[in-house]
């Protein structure tokens, strides 16, 4: 991605972004379970009750840190505690990822046919794009794949806050499915959609930095006039991790809101709005309360996105040779 290259087929896309969404799962899922349980905890001065899917009261700690929030779940839930909620993005990362690497592909080549590349589409060979053209393309992909992780994001936080030590006692993905369902229908799983677009539109800066440091790295190795040379796989995981931790900086304080609309939805009679929900995070602190676990969101950001950008480059750099 960023220099000038054939465009991959869908199905490249496809299997490189499923790849990469697989293992950025796996490498940033832990940093994932501490980010929600940070965002919608209490203030430590107030108690912490929380309600079961069963709507029975739920006694949960109140986590100073983000590092003792890993020591207490590790300690009360074991380290399996850290990937509950993982089985939802998990089901739902191929779909997700190759929504987003093929929207944003597509929305690229929108903009190269509008500025007049058509001839060189035709021919498989895609003028490098702009930054600008990157940046638009990427908010476009995160504007669509909102349509997918909005209900994943949800079943996942819904299990995410569920404190329960024991397994069996744990309603299993499918069951949460359900109950969503049998009370709310097909706008229960779509709840938070909205603010969940809102902080995807950070998909834009995303891509952004991710192919500026790119061009950066390639154009001190080469010069400006020549771009065309390969990064390491020690740089593309370098960049990834850069495109992650801008995104995360640009639009956390929108994924605060929407882990806290879609977790007002696990309590019955509450409807936690968007306006209500950022009243109550401005009145517990104030400005900084919207950055409230973005320390294990940033420390998440740097393995998950340099595992992804490196798989799907790896990936997709395998499959194009094989002639997908």
């Amino acid at each position: 991605m960023g220099s000038s290259e054939a465009a991959p087929s869908a199905l490249v896309d496809f299997l490189a972004g499923t790849a990469g969404g697989v293992a950025s799962l796996l490498a940033g899922h832990p940093f994932d379970t501490v980010k929600t349980r940070l965002q919608t905890q209490p203030a430590l001065s107030s108690g912490s009750i929380r309600l079961a899917l069963d709507g029975a009261p739920q006694h949960s700690p109140v986590y100073r840190s983000a590092t003792d929030a890993f020591r207490v779940i590790v300690r009360e839930e074991k380290l399996v505690g850290l990937y509950k909620g993982v089985t939802g993005p998990l089901l739902g990362v191929a779909a997700m990822n190759s929504c987003l690497f093929t929207v944003y592909g597509l929305a690229l080549r929108v903009q190269l046919q509008g500025s007049g590349a058509e001839g060189a589409l035709a021919l498989g060979d895609v003028r490098q794009p702009s930054l600008a053209e990157v940046f638009i393309a990427g908010a476009a992909s995160g504007l669509v794949t909102a349509l997918i992780t909005t209900p994943i994001e949800l079943v996942k936080i819904r299990e995410q806050l569920d404190v329960r030590v024991s397994a069996s006692a744990r309603p299993s993905t499918l069951q949460v499915v359900r109950a969503i369902w049998t009370q709310h229908g097909i706008r229960g799983l779509y709840r938070g959609f909205g603010v969940t677009c809102l902080r995807d539109i950070g998909y834009g800066p995303y891509f952004w930095s991710y192919e500026a440091m790119n061009r950066m790295l390639l154009s001190q190795r080469h010069g400006p006039a020549s771009l065309d040379g390969g990064l390491t796989n020690v740089e593309l995981a370098l960049s990834g991790a850069a495109a992650g931790v801008v995104a995360w900086l640009s639009t956390f304080w929108a994924d605060v809101l929407k882990t806290r609309v879609q977790a007002s939805a696990a309590q019955p009679g509450v409807r936690g709005t968007l306006r209500a929900e950022a009243a109550a995070v401005w009145a517990e602190g104030g400005p900084r309360a919207f950055f409230r676990g973005v320390g294990p969101t940033l420390l998440r950001a740097i393995p998950a996105n340099a595992a992804l950008f490196l798989t799907y480059e790896l990936v997709r750099g395998s499959l194009a040779a094989q002639g997908l």
